[in-house]
């Protein structure tokens, strides 16, 4: 995830093309937003999604879910806690 000057955040998942995050929104250090992108687990594959997040600034983290989102708003949830240069996901 790389925060630019004006305002955009880029994000890229492993192998996948970077892409932008759509409908940001801050409210009280969180960050929401969506963004298409692949969560490439046996359950989240079985249908086509946008990724959602809500994360929360926290020491200098943002941490909360990523949640996979099909059209049938079916959602799949997993932690996800990102520092600069680190990554800690939970499924």
């Amino acid at each position: 995830m790389r925060f630019e000057e004006d305002g955009d955040v880029h994000i890229k998942i492993k192998d996948q093309m970077e892409t932008l995050l759509n409908e940001i929104s801050w409210n009280d250090d969180a960050l929401y937003g969506q963004f298409h992108g692949e969560i490439k687990t046996e359950d989240a594959a079985r249908l086509s999604h946008v990724i959602q997040l809500n994360l929360k600034l926290r020491e200098e983290k943002l941490s909360g879910y990523v949640l996979a989102l099909n059209d049938h708003w079916f959602g799949l949830s997993s932690w996800i806690r990102l520092a600069r240069g680190k990554i800690d996901i939970k499924n």
